[in-house]
């Protein structure tokens, strides 16, 4: 007679691990990007949506052996192109550029609103 393993099986997918808890039901997870995954976002009456960073999605694409080109064809028309619902997952994006950031701080010298004047206040103040 065999005997039975009591062991509780520790998960292996970020989606394995989340589906314990009945807040993540229907929380769409791609297990491949497990290593992108940043965290979740959420939205009034949606539910947590799993955020990705893109640029490490694009590393494992190319991990395969996929050229840049041909990862972000994939990435694009596949990926990120495919819906699956209303918490399709959201794929982050960094913005390092200094194009960006000079803009900022333009606007912190024109402030339009007050949301503007704090955002703007609080960038210079990072920088």
């Amino acid at each position: 007679m065999a005997e039975q393993d009591d062991r509780v099986q520790e998960p292996r997918t970020l989606c394995e691990y989340f589906s314990q808890w009945e807040d993540f039901e229907g929380t769409v997870f791609y297990d491949e990007f497990d290593p992108a995954f940043v965290g979740f976002g959420w939205q009034f009456n949606v539910g947590p949506i799993v955020i990705y960073n893109q640029e490490l999605v694009m590393e494992i694409l190319m991990a395969d052996g996929d050229s840049e080109e041909d990862a972000l064809e994939h990435f694009g028309y596949n990926v990120q192109g495919s819906y699956v619902g209303e918490r399709t997952p959201i794929f982050l994006t960094h913005v390092n550029d200094g194009a960006v950031q000079d803009f900022m701080k333009r606007q912190a010298g024109a402030a339009i609103s007050g949301w503007s004047r704090k955002v703007s206040k609080k960038v210079l103040e990072i920088n």
